[in-house]
């Protein structure tokens, strides 16, 4: 149980990949919505998609 706690540790820390965040979410204002929107129904957006108000 001890090494699968480090392993895990570790993929949190110096294995992470450093884009991941930029890889899985995106921010977008709500003046882009309607184009992002579009992009969603065609499937062309992967990962979140978070709208600042």
């Amino acid at each position: 149980m001890n090494r699968r706690l480090k392993v895990w540790d570790r993929l949190g820390d110096d294995l992470k990949p450093r884009t991941l965040n930029e890889d899985v979410a995106k921010e977008i204002s709500l003046k882009e919505l309607p184009g992002v929107l579009k992009d969603i129904l065609k499937g062309k957006i992967h990962g979140r998609t978070i709208v600042k108000l």
